[in-house]
């Protein structure tokens, strides 16, 4: 194949359950991702999130497929499990970073969009990277900055939409979580343009990584009314949606349930 598969678009709201799987901070790691995708055929997720640094940095076409992207096709395409991938800050280095819409098409041609699988109204977003444009290793060449304004534009249009405020449940798939005043530049930024757009806006649930360890925050310390589910680099987390709620799992390599939460209706 010479591009990842991407997910269907189609609104699909008669449809009243979901389950989609998450993982995160592969950095290459082929043999990991393979452990933890591989019962995808057999359980057959609704797609596979792969919620970004997905490599070290993208050097070339070679790197991608070898890193993650054969093992993906290899397994999940025969079974029609879709993919939806969202940009971490180590997949935007490299000298091959800037093909990444090409692997990685998206309905708005830019790394952030929405789709409505099921029940669930998502909204991807990019955090670009996490170190400031005036980084030495990006000789003033980086954007990242005036891309999540874009973003914050173009994510106030999205809250204030009738497919997301019509939506049973709304979920934010972001690679950096926000921080609350501590953290790298990009993590301030995210919370700065972000937050307060998706605070108070109806949000059941925001997915992240970049740590490289879980964490479950729901106590409002990051500024936000929204739990924040952080997974590991080792872990995948196991979504389902249905009229009774949200049931999360974290799930190790050799299938083990690490973690259970559960959001319903009645407590958002």
């Amino acid at each position: 194949l010479k591009h990842a598969p991407y997910p269907v678009t189609t609104p699909s709201a008669d449809r009243n359950e979901l389950e989609f799987w998450m993982v995160n901070d592969i950095h290459g790691r082929d043999s990991v991702f393979r452990l933890l995708i591989g019962d995808a055929p057999r359980q057959k997720p609704d797609f596979v999130c792969l919620n970004g640094d997905l490599l070290n940095s993208i050097e070339s076409e070679k790197a991608l497929f070898e890193g993650f992207l054969a093992s993906a096709s290899e397994l999940l395409t025969p079974a029609g499990i879709p993919l939806v991938v969202t940009r971490g800050n180590h997949d935007g280095r490299g000298k091959f970073a800037r093909h990444w819409l090409d692997y990685f098409p998206t309905p708005t041609g830019e790394s952030y969009y929405t789709f409505r699988r099921g029940p669930v109204f998502f909204v991807v977003l990019d955090g670009c990277e996490d170190k400031p444009d005036s980084d030495i290793r990006y000789y003033g060449l980086s954007t990242a900055d005036a891309y999540r304004e874009q973003q914050a534009q173009w994510l106030r249009g999205v809250v204030a939409g009738e497919e997301f405020r019509s939506a049973p449940y709304r979920i934010v798939l972001i690679h950096m979580p926000p921080n609350k005043g501590r953290g790298w530049h990009g993590e301030l930024e995210i919370e700065r343009l972000f937050l307060p757009i998706l605070d108070g806006s109806g949000i059941d649930l925001m997915l992240c990584g970049h740590y490289h360890r879980y964490q479950w925050i729901d106590d409002l310390s990051r500024g936000a009314d929204f739990p924040i589910l952080i997974n590991s680099n080792n872990d995948k987390t196991v979504v389902k949606a249905d009229e009774k709620g949200i049931d999360i799992r974290v799930v190790d390599t050799a299938g083990n349930v690490l973690k259970e939460h559960k959001i319903t209706k009645n407590n958002r």
